[in-house]
């Protein structure tokens, strides 16, 4: 039976320390540190996945536009959006969407590995800190997104330390060779990868560095 428990940050960024990357949830680096048996975790939640997530079509404020959003459509301008993103979440900060995007995100499991893309290029990863949450309204106020006006559905935290940005955009076309795969990526919605696709995914961009 899983059960919850609550952990101040301090003990939360010690059991980061002693967790493997990308590999680890936080119960299984208890599980180590117990001296139990990492196979019998049985939590739904903790069997990790990978997800393509894709950037809508508006994605950024551009003050040189008049302050408007702006689509991106070269692989760099994604790349610039997202080294803005990865400031924000790396800060602790939350990542939101709108409810178009619930019935994908809300059935994402727990600490999963988002692999973040655009115009078929993935642009950088990041590792999920929990799962995807309703909103919350704070101090009485409602965020409305900007570009359609309305409020948003959830919001997601992701591990900072976790979160890279690749140096050099990889075309999906790329990917797949890479991968062997005879169907290609999918940008709709959030397809799920194995662990191993990931591996081969962030083995081709560590060859060319993170930033």
């Amino acid at each position: 039976m899983d059960r919850t428990i609550r952990i101040d940050d301090e003990v939360y960024m010690a059991l980061q320390k002693q967790a493997e990357p990308f590999t680890d949830t936080p119960n299984s680096a208890l599980r180590k540190l117990l001296g139990l048996d990492h196979e019998q975790e049985k939590s739904s939640d903790d069997v990790q996945s990978v997800r393509l997530v894709g950037f809508s079509s508006k994605e950024g404020y551009d003050p040189e536009e008049g302050g408007e959003f702006v689509s991106f459509e070269s692989p760099e301008e994604v790349r610039g959006f997202f080294k803005e993103m990865r400031d924000v979440l790396t800060r602790g900060e939350k990542y939101r969407y709108l409810a178009a995007g619930d019935r994908f995100w809300k059935n994402v499991q727990a600490d999963s590995i988002c692999l973040f893309h655009k115009n078929k290029h993935i642009v950088g990863e990041g590792k999920m800190n929990g799962k995807a949450k309703p909103y919350v309204v704070r101090d009485g106020v409602t965020e409305i997104c900007p570009v359609t006006e309305r409020p948003y559905a959830r919001e997601v935290y992701f591990i900072p330390a976790t979160i890279r940005l690749y140096k050099r955009p990889i075309p999906f076309a790329e990917a797949e060779k890479a991968l062997g795969r005879k169907k290609p990526l999918s940008y709709m919605g959030m397809p799920k990868l194995s662990m191993a696709d990931y591996s081969i995914i962030h083995s081709i961009a560590e060859k060319d560095g993170f930033d």
